[in-house]
């Protein structure tokens, strides 16, 4: 909405029925559409979704999950969530509203939604990012399959009876939902005044807290509640985003998680609130609030001064492209007043989802005020984000993702919590040896350890920063093979509730942005004593393995000393092997730093170093590259199933010419801090995975794997993976016939192939006993439970990996000292059973706040790269003139589509050239996108498609 402007249309009765009959008209032809085409609909009249919203909803989205992992080869799956024919569905659209509706049946088409009865008897579909709330098993079995029955029998071109069905047939579903809703709202009329302390019961003075709507419904139904008391405290929660800010969709119907704001923080908001509340009245009416339009105009004058010398110090397009000078305006320092108004702008960033924004009509007027923006620019949330960058709250190229308080990193302005920690961790780092003998560490599994003096091959890529795995070999015969994964071993010296075990699972895992990446646990005692280095502790897990057949024969767990420990790259390991790619990686360098004196561009990328390998150790990772095809194979043969997908690399840095600069910036500078020139930028699409890449791949996966059989073996409760295909809808058939078939002998398929029945696919799941996974391949004997799958691999970078090492360093006790395997583990079976789901939810957070981060920059790329090439000499040919789109959701002609950036990895929203292209492109198709400078976002790229390509099959060759 443009707040700039308020102006009435059809002002007289009749123009409004005429406008209301013509938009439920559209709405009916745009459902129609939606169901026939089995295109993402939304519903008219709340507004365009955020793009990160129509991105969840994506067929991308789901192949990103599914995905192939370069580093790991793990196929994680979410994309798609599956409810059960019945269920009760809250369907909130983004801005707030919302209806119930049962869902009766998935997409007519193969790239369609789900279709849903809602209480007014008519059918919609709707985005699976919007089913927020499920009640499982509402409607009764018979009930839905007559209505099921009904639309399957209804012909192309009845469009009434599609939308209406006969009441006879909605009646008994409709009162249902109905009656639900009648007694939720009685419910939430009655507990209003207790659901209103709520705040008050779990809020902190400083810290933003996160709460559970099952938490908060023992406090108001500790005796026990039904599902209409449940759905009236979510309705509570959901209409006060004020005090609690909800989780996104995809999240929040796993969760039921919302942010609660910290005491102070809320005080703040209501202070801001009312000031601009009171200009506006001031405004208005004409009459004079002055202490309160004081403050605004003192703190828009300020603004305005610091966004003209912004501008100014940005100088000419030309100029932007120079190294980062910093500039501190200590001169306009900040009074209290400035920081609770810069607060409460930040707190308007918020992108609320499925609640409305408490502070969407406020914060245009302090944009307003400063005088500074154009009458017919959009005062959205974009441009209140280049304001905080304008007035130096934020740098000009300020990643906001990077503020999620899902999240909080530290030094953000986020967490007190999470800046204590870092200064203490900063404290380890500074002096790592004395900070090791300060905390007086000990190795609990000193006694079972001994002397690895085979050679450890640590592969991975040059500028890795946490070294935690490594190979080896040792031949036992021309058919048969000893291969020895060994893993760095930090739990051995940690207790459970040792502060470095608490700050990792509170972090979860390694964080890895182009800015920047934020250790789990303390580099400092990473590079001294924990990375897998020579003379340092080992979990070596031991697999005899048939070299041809890749049958385990057999396994060891044991604990050791890495005498001998080679770093190669994985560009090491191809040359050395002959596997060397013609290829190149496409490079992409905006704003290069360049020699002060000569000004040629620095090469600032780290060199691949040279290694030198004798005949026998040639020999030992040729054999080690056979049995890991082998292993692969042998996974293939119980029904693995992998697809590649685009990958990258981006990387940021405002001081190109000093490696150790900073990327960060002090948020809560007590003056603004203003910037000239723009960081060096580098992207890199990276080429298929190597021989290299696949070999470590599928050796950590053996590790997981003996890792699960043995804890399964003995009954001990852990993180564990599974996987299966739904078990509906014929999935069973289009698996065995249609998608086992289309593999090569490596397991891939053709991505295209995969599109077209991703529906099927299930998701991963986390719990403590052990299951099949059906998509890598591995089994787990039903009736024992002994086998499956679990990470084991990777513990200076990821909590549960050290949960697992907990688990079996305490079994491995047991079983010495005579004891159940299972006594006295750190985490029972019943705490697993408990935790894991949220753990799999916030290892999906992670992930998509690490790409949301990526995608930024890749916009940050596109607009630089396009600017640099029009003004630098000599960076003419810079940026490709067009790029290719696969698309993936195709809306109206009108409306924005969205698809994937082949050259870049990411989606981007499209519009299309002309109504002949948009009807001639069809779901899952490529074509020629150029970017749309009409519809040139402030932050954002948007792109047009211009040219369709001719459709193209092919498999992927075998590795």
């Amino acid at each position: 909405m443009d707040y700039s402007s308020s102006k009435r249309v059809n002002g007289n009765g009749e123009g409004r029925l005429r406008q209301k009959l013509k938009k439920q008209e559209i709405e009916r032809q745009d459902s129609l559409a939606a169901i026939r085409q089995g295109k993402e609909f939304h519903v008219a009249g709340v507004g365009e979704p955020p793009e990160e919203m129509m991105e969840e909803a994506d067929f991308v989205q789901a192949l990103t999950e599914l995905s192939t992992s370069i580093v790991e080869d793990i196929t994680e799956t979410s994309g798609m969530e599956f409810m059960d024919v019945g269920d009760l569905i809250e369907l909130r659209s983004f801005g707030g509203s919302s209806e119930l509706g049962i869902f009766i049946q998935p997409p007519l088409q193969k790239n369609g939604n789900f279709l849903f009865l809602t209480d007014s008897g008519r059918i919609k579909t709707w985005l699976t990012t919007g089913m927020v709330f499920t009640i499982p098993k509402f409607a009764p079995a018979e009930s839905v399959e007559l209505l099921r029955k009904y639309l399957s029998q209804i012909s192309e071109g009845n469009d009434a009876l599609m939308l209406d069905p006969p009441r006879h047939l909605t009646k008994p579903l409709t009162d249902k939902i109905r009656e639900f809703q009648k007694n939720a709202l009685n419910v939430f009329s009655s507990k209003l005044p207790i659901m209103e302390r709520l705040y008050d019961k779990f809020s902190h003075e400083t810290e933003a807290r996160v709460i559970s709507t099952h938490e908060a419904a023992k406090v108001i139904f500790p005796e026990g509640f039904e599902n209409h008391q449940f759905y009236a405290l979510h309705l509570a929660l959901m209409d006060d985003p004020r005090h609690f800010i909800a989780d996104s969709g995809r999240n929040h119907k796993k969760t039921t998680e919302f942010e609660v704001r910290s005491r102070k923080q809320l005080e703040v908001l209501r202070t801001v609130t009312e000031w601009l509340r009171r200009k506006s009245v001031t405004l208005a009416t004409g009459k004079i609030a002055k202490k309160h339009s004081d403050v605004i105009e003192s703190f828009a004058k300020k603004a305005a001064t610091l966004i003209d010398k912004s501008r100014e110090l940005r100088g000419s397009q030309e100029d932007l492209f120079k190294p980062v000078e910093q500039i501190p305006m200590t001169e306009f320092a900040w009074d209290e007043n400035d920081k609770a108004i810069i607060e409460f702008l930040k707190c308007s960033l918020c992108l609320y989802w499925f609640q409305t924004s408490p502070f969407a009509p406020h914060y245009p007027q302090v944009l307003k005020a400063t005088e500074r923006y154009r009458e017919e620019w959009k005062l959205d949330l974009d441009l209140l984000y280049i304001f905080l960058m304008e007035i130096g709250v934020y740098r000009p190229w300020e990643n906001r993702y990077r503020f999620s308080r899902r999240l909080p990193l530290p030094y953000h302005g986020l967490s007190e919590g999470a800046d204590a920690l870092a200064d203490k961790v900063a404290e380890v780092d500074k002096d790592a040896e004395a900070a090791w003998q300060k905390l007086a560490l000990k190795d609990k599994m000193e006694s079972f350890r001994e002397d690895i003096t085979e050679t450890i091959y640590a592969i991975d890529d040059p500028s890795a920063e946490e070294i935690d795995d490594g190979i080896s070999l040792t031949p036992v015969s021309k058919t048969e093979s000893w291969v020895h994964v060994h893993v760095a071993n930090p739990t051995a010296f940690l207790e459970p509730d040792h502060w470095i075990a608490e700050m990792a699972k509170e972090k979860f895992q390694t964080i890895y942005l182009p800015e920047k990446t934020f250790g789990m646990i303390p580099r400092g005692l990473v590079d001294y004593k924990w990375g897998l280095s020579s003379n340092r502790p080992t979990l070596t897990i031991s697999v005899k393995i048939n070299n041809q057949s890749g049958e385990v024969l057999d396994y060891k767990i044991r604990f050791g000393n890495a005498k001998n420990v080679k770093r190669l790259t994985y560009e090491n390991f191809n040359t050395i092997l002959g596997h060397k790619s013609t290829a190149k990686p496409f490079t992409l360098v905006i704003n290069p730093p360049r020699d002060p004196i000569t000004g040629d561009i620095i090469d600032h990328n780290p060199p691949n170093p040279v290694v030198q390998v004798s005949p026998e150790e040639v020999a030992v990772l040729e054999q080690l590259r056979n049995i890991a095809v082998s292993l692969k194979k042998y996974r293939v043969s119980s029904g693995c199933l992998s697809f590649l997908n685009e990958s990258f690399r981006i990387s940021i840095n405002d001081h190109p010419l000093n490696p150790s600069g900073s990327n960060s910036v002090d948020i809560n500078s007590d003056f603004p801090i203003l910037y000239k020139g723009l960081p060096t930028l580098a992207f890199t699409r990276c080429l298929p995975p190597t021989a290299a890449h696949e070999t470590v791949a599928e050796f950590m996966l053996l590790g997981g794997t003996i890792v699960s059989r043995f804890l399964s073996t003995h009954k001990i409760p852990a993180p564990f993976r599974s996987h299966s295909i739904i078990r509906r809808h014929g999935a069973a058939d289009i698996w065995e016939n249609v998608l086992l078939p289309e593999r090569n002998e490596m397991g891939l398929i053709d991505k295209r192939i995969i599109r077209d029945h991703f529906n099927i696919l299930g998701s991963t799941r986390l719990q403590a006993h052990a299951e099949s996974h059906q998509l890598l391949g591995i089994r787990a004997d039903p009736e024992s439970g002994i086998g499956g799958y679990t990470k084991a691999t990777s513990p200076l970078r990821r909590y549960l990996d050290m949960v697992v090492h907990f688990q079996l360093q305490q079994a491995i006790h047991n079983l010495r000292d005579g004891l159940p395997a299972t006594q006295n583990l750190p985490y029972s079976q019943a705490y697993l059973e408990k935790a894991l789901p949220f753990a799999l939810t916030k290892e999906r957070t992670i992930r998509d706040f690490q790409q949301a981060a990526e995608k930024f920059w890749v916009w940050k790329l596109i607009r630089w790269g396009t600017l640099e090439s029009k003004v630098i000499p000599g960076r003419e040919h810079l940026m490709p003139k067009h790029y290719t789109m696969e698309l993936t959701s195709k809306n109206q002609y009108l409306q924005a589509s969205m698809g994937l950036i082949k050259e870049f990895g990411v989606t981007m929203k499209c519009w299309f050239n002309d109504e002949h292209t948009h009807e001639t492109a069809e779901w899952g198709c490529t074509g020629d996108v150029q970017i749309d400078e009409s519809m040139w976002s402030r932050v954002k790229v948007n792109m047009r498609w211009i040219k369709n390509h001719p459709l193209n099959k092919g498999m992927p060759p075998a590795s």
